[in-house]
């Protein structure tokens, strides 16, 4: 039996319906990817129980969770505007939770500090929340959640307003922390970068449903559908017979780095591979570690990675029949 069962859960509006399946094993770390509006973070309420599903259930820990009140279900849930009380200092918001859980007041002060370590904050304790950055923010409102002791945790695109460079390095936090509790995270994100260095698994949404689930190298390598092929990472597509003439009516869909330049001193069997000369440069951005091609070939239009800047406006290329993925 899964750790997290979601058993067809639904939950109707007017313009838009959600219906979901999906489970999760103990431990795990998984993330929700979809575009905006697609029911991320109504999936997460509905899991809360800050909104009442239409229908469905949630089996959480072989029990039946799916008409508990919020404060039954022993889920945690951290938001992106952090949530925390602006009245008390960062020792007492955590403290707070700990206070929730019957704790004598040296266990609380022994159980506090212990939080404030783990997340790299020791001597913090009595600042006030709003002299602290937006990643100190996120920190506490991290270590406040896991105090509760919650058997599952939620966050709701937690480091979207944080720059990039900061959302790096908590990200890498953020893991460890999921690791060294043994919590089970649902992770909601809109950036697929972070949801494949983050997750056990990841779960892709749209319009309301799950077009897809599984481990992030089988949603960049594998996907099942031609939404999770672009919206898990660039690629190509292309009518199959202008490529490969037994294959009329499919598509066929290509990473940029699965297509490789070509020159005529190489030896490339024709049975396995197929070869694209003459192809034009539309234009390429660069990337830091490498450069991304706009190409055109035979009217085909297609991205092609390549660690050299190009210097000739055609170059031909050629691509494995291993690396497409046909629809």
């Amino acid at each position: 039996m899964s750790f997290l069962s979601v058993e067809n859960l639904s939950a109707n509006y007017e313009e838009f319906n959600l219906n979901i399946s999906f489970s999760m094993e103990k431990n795990e770390f998984v993330s929700i990817i979809g575009p905006s509006g697609c029911g991320k973070s109504t999936t997460l309420q509905l899991l809360a129980g800050l909104i009442a599903p239409s229908s469905g259930k949630i089996v959480l820990n072989g029990m039946d969770i799916t008409k508990a009140k919020p404060q039954e279900r022993h889920i945690g849930m951290v938001f992106q505007d952090y949530a925390l009380f602006p009245h008390m200092n960062v020792i007492k918001n955590i403290e707070y939770a700990l206070k929730l859980q019957g704790l004598t007041k040296a266990q609380i002060k022994t159980e506090g500090k212990k939080y404030l370590e783990f997340i790299h904050l020791k001597g913090y304790e009595k600042r006030k929340i709003d002299t602290l950055s937006g990643g100190e923010k996120q920190r506490i409102a991290l270590a406040r959640s896991l105090a509760a002791s919650p058997n599952l945790l939620l966050l709701d695109e937690p480091l979207s307003a944080l720059d990039a460079a900061l959302r790096r390095q908590l990200r890498s936090e953020i893991r460890e922390i999921q690791q060294s509790t043994n919590t089970p995270f649902i992770y909601v994100t809109h950036d697929r970068e972070e949801a494949f260095s983050l997750s056990d698994k990841i779960i892709v949404m749209d319009n309301g449903k799950v077009v897809m689930s599984g481990k992030p190298e089988e949603i960049y390598q594998k996907p099942n559908n031609l939404f999770t092929a672009f919206f898990s990472g660039d690629g190509t597509a292309i009518e199959a017979e202008k490529l490969i003439s037994e294959f009329k009516g499919k598509t066929l869909f290509f990473r940029p780095e699965s297509i490789k330049l070509y020159t005529p001193t190489m030896i490339i069997d024709s049975k396995d591979n197929i070869i694209l000369e003459n192809a034009k440069i539309l234009g390429y951005d660069y990337t830091g570690s490498d450069y991304l091609l706009g190409v055109e070939h035979n009217g085909n239009r297609m991205l092609v990675k390549t660690d050299k800047k190009p210097t000739i406006s055609t170059i031909s290329l050629y691509i494995n029949k291993n690396n497409l993925i046909i629809f």
